[in-house]
């Protein structure tokens, strides 16, 4: 498994998810034509497993992953949907792994948890894992990690034309950093420094005044929520107006409501459209989820979840025959150029050179700046594997 991945608190902050960098030629536009029969699979009956923190001892959750996945998959009547909460710890994302063997499953959507850090058991059973997942399973589809934000924040920022990146990351997340520090370089960036703080840090002036002295024209934020707050803020206290670019998972609605007018600006590097973004997508995904959980809120991990969900229905749509874990294994293999709306970029299953990352398959971002409270794309998708080829 990638040492990105295993860094829960910032996984936990991603996610998720999610997402990568490389060169910026912007590829072509994700609604490229899907390789499958549309809708030959709605009459072939599959076992599929939702696996996620649906709760969790840590303030950060995904119960609308499930309804995302069930409204994806709507219309395939045959389709068995079972989900298992992993509650934040590996214990019990290894129970509901051997839950889901007993059950037959064909098909796990690891949506978010501990087991896109661990899932042995599932691997050992044949079984495809989808979503959050060690990326060098050969049984993965990997659509959201820690190290591929890390590549996209970095890649973004070049993209974005920032002169001189620094970071400022949580104490012991030097890996994430470095990751953010080594796509800069990858995409023909600058860097100044990069600054660690502690969880429990209560004043992060002298952290922005080292990034600021460095000569950072541009920040990327790879912390929690709340103390991407008190990093505004102290940039705004600075009297300077370097740029910040970091995650929608970190920049979610409850940071932007908070910060209000002072998120102005913010760039924000992503591996999948933003929930804000007015694109027709979003909508139907709402849609979609309230079929099912009413209460279900849009948000980054809910539009992964519909996408790998939309993902499996393209693999049911190619079988020739029933639904195994075998043949669904085959099928996702052998996907390309699905088109998820432009929820995410065109999935193709191809895996990539960087063993850490073989198996990961979401490797594009975009970039949005906050205006208003909402994010606006900025361009479209570009292509970051060169980003993650450089990563280790």
């Amino acid at each position: 498994m990638s040492r990105f991945a295993s860094y829960r608190v910032v996984a936990s902050v991603t996610l998720c998810m999610a997402i990568v960098a490389m060169s910026f030629a912007a590829v072509g536009p994700a609604g490229a034509a899907s390789t499958t029969t549309a809708g030959s699979g709605k009459n072939i009956a599959a076992n599929v497993w939702v696996i996620g923190d649906f709760t969790s001892t840590i303030a950060f959750t995904v119960p609308e992953t499930l309804a995302a996945v069930q409204g994806a998959l709507k219309d395939y009547k045959k389709v068995k949907i079972s989900s298992c909460d992993s509650k934040g710890e590996q214990n019990s994302a290894n129970e509901c792994s051997r839950k889901a063997v007993s059950d037959g499953a064909d098909v796990v959507v690891s949506t978010y948890g501990s087991l896109g850090q661990d899932h042995a058991i599932l691997n050992q059973a044949g079984i495809p894992v989808i979503g959050l997942t060690d990326n060098k399973a050969p049984n993965a589809f990997g659509m959201s990690s820690a190290g591929s934000a890390a590549a996209n924040v970095g890649t973004g920022a070049v993209a974005a034309k920032c002169k001189k990146v620094g970071t400022l990351y949580l104490d012991g997340a030097d890996v994430i950093a470095d990751g953010v520090t080594q796509s800069v370089k990858a995409a023909g960036g600058k860097v100044s420094t990069s600054v660690a703080v502690p969880l429990n840090a209560p004043d992060l002036a002298p952290a922005i005044a080292r990034l600021l002295d460095a000569g950072s024209d541009c920040i990327a934020v790879i912390v929690t929520p709340n103390i991407a707050v008190q990093a505004v803020t102290a940039i705004s206290q600075s009297g300077k107006k370097p740029r910040m670019i970091s995650l929608s998972a970190i920049f979610n609605k409850d940071t932007l409501d908070t910060l209000g007018s002072l998120a102005d600006g913010i760039l924000i590097a992503d591996g999948q459209r933003n929930p804000t973004d007015k694109i027709p997508v979003m909508r139907e995904i709402t849609r979609d989820m309230q079929k099912y959980d009413k209460s279900a809120e849009l948000t980054t991990n809910a539009v992964l979840a519909w996408c790998d969900g939309k993902i499996i229905a393209a693999a049911l749509d190619s079988l020739k025959g029933e639904a195994t874990a075998a043949s669904m294994l085959t099928a996702m293999n052998g996907l390309r150029d699905v088109d998820l709306k432009d929820a995410i970029h065109s999935f193709s299953a191809i895996p990539l050179v960087n063993p850490a990352f073989v198996r990961f398959f979401n490797h594009y971002g975009i970039n949005y700046v906050i205006k208003g409270g909402k994010a606006k794309a900025q361009g479209t998708w570009y292509d970051v594997q060169k980003a993650l080829e450089s990563l280790s």
